[in-house]
């Protein structure tokens, strides 16, 4: 664990142009780069409550609950 610790603070002092794994974030500012985060959180999050709607009425829990409501 001490070595692990060691070698992370010895090559944050190295001075070496950060690479990022995908070439849009190079084109892109902090701010802008927030925003792609933010965008893909709440695409995300969307689909996922979509995805649950889809199976709770392919399983009939919908159809339950309306019947309920009746």
């Amino acid at each position: 664990m001490v070595s692990m610790i060691h070698v992370r603070n010895e090559t944050s002092r190295l001075n070496y142009p950060v690479r990022y794994p995908y070439p849009l974030f190079e084109m892109l500012n902090t701010q802008q780069r927030a925003l792609v985060f933010t965008a893909s959180a709440v695409t995300f999050a969307i689909s996922s409550l979509c995805l649950k709607r889809l199976y709770d009425l392919f399983n009939g829990k919908v159809k339950a609950e309306l019947k309920k409501m009746i």
